[in-house]
C-alpha cells in the first residue's frame, strides 16, 4: 500500500474527499472498525438501535486551500452503500454551493463509483438519480476510488 505524506493538488479546480461511516452501538458505547466488522457478519444490515451513520467531505483547491466541508448524521439508513451513495448526493451539492465548476471526487467505496460510471443504478436508484442531476450542474465531474489512482499509476509506469 502507498502512503502519501503529503496533500498532492488535483489536476482541476478542486477536490472533494468523501467517506461515509457507519459505527455500531452496544451497551452505551460505539464498537471500533475492527469490533464493528466482526458485528457486520452477524448484522450485514444493522438493526437501527444499533448503528450510528454520518457523511462528511473535505473540498480544497488546486493550491491546498481549504474551500468548504460537510458532514451530516443520518437517521433511518443501515446500509452502507446507499450512505456512500448519499454521500456523493451531498459533495455534489457541497461543491455547486461553494460554486465549483471543474471537480474531482474521492471515495472509497467502489460500487458507488462505478454505478455513476455506469448505468447500473444499484440499490440506491434515487439517490443515483439525484447524483445524474447535480453532475450536469458542474462542468466537469471525476469521480474516483483509491483503486483507480493505483491502476493510472500502473498503467502509466508501463509507458506507451
Amino acid at each position: 500500500m502507498d502512503v502519501v505524506s503529503k496533500w498532492v493538488p488535483p489536476p482541476v479546480h478542486a477536490k472533494l474527499n468523501a467517506d461515509a461511516e457507519m459505527a455500531m452501538k452496544e451497551s452505551g458505547s460505539f464498537l471500533g472498525a475492527s469490533s464493528l466488522t466482526i458485528a457486520s457478519s452477524y448484522y450485514p444490515v444493522m438493526p437501527e438501535e444499533m448503528a450510528c451513520r454520518a457523511i462528511a467531505a473535505v473540498c480544497r483547491a488546486v493550491n491546498g486551500d481549504f474551500l468548504g466541508a460537510l458532514a451530516l448524521v443520518i437517521h433511518g439508513i443501515s446500509n452502507l452503500a446507499i450512505l456512500e451513495a448519499m454521500d456523493c448526493r451531498e459533495v455534489l451539492a457541497l461543491a455547486v454551493d461553494l460554486n465549483i465548476s471543474r471537480a474531482r471526487i474521492a471515495s472509497d467505496c467502489m460500487e458507488v463509483v462505478n454505478s455513476v460510471k455506469g448505468t447500473y443504478l444499484g440499490k440506491f436508484t434515487s439517490v443515483m438519480n439525484d447524483i445524474y442531476t447535480r453532475s450536469r450542474e458542474l462542468d466537469e465531474v471525476d469521480l474516483f476510488t483509491s483503486e483507480d489512482i493505483r491502476t493510472r499509476k500502473r498503467m502509466a509506469s508501463r509507458g506507451p
